[in-house]
């Protein structure tokens, strides 16, 4: 059975490229991966089947975008540790897991 799961990438390269064993190992276990990340990201993954949705830098954008990308009850998982893209998954309505850093907890 194949379970829908939007990631967030890291918003620095050098980490995206070291998500990519998880991103193989999710994949590999039948989920049908979304990442969302920033512009850079589509080109870095294009190799990959998997879609990725470019996140604009105005926030209302960016939930349209990740609601576009999406089903309801999608599940999430977000490889950032920000407050910022915990409270955007929020927002798009996204049942989100990640690290519970500072007050991360609560939109998780």
């Amino acid at each position: 059975m194949s379970a829908e799961l939007i990631v967030r990438l890291p918003n620095h390269l050098g980490d995206a490229c070291m998500s990519l064993p998880a991103l193989e190992l999710l994949a590999a276990r039948s989920h049908q991966l979304t990442l969302a990340g920033r512009a850079w990201a589509a080109d870095l993954f294009a190799g990959y089947p998997w879609q990725v949705v470019r996140l604009p830098q105005e926030r209302r954008a960016r939930l349209a975008a990740l609601r576009a990308a999406v089903r309801p009850r999608t599940a999430a998982l977000l490889l950032t540790n920000s407050i910022g893209s915990a409270l955007d998954f929020r927002l798009a309505r996204l049942s989100s897991t990640g690290y519970s850093t500072d007050a991360r907890r609560l939109l998780l």
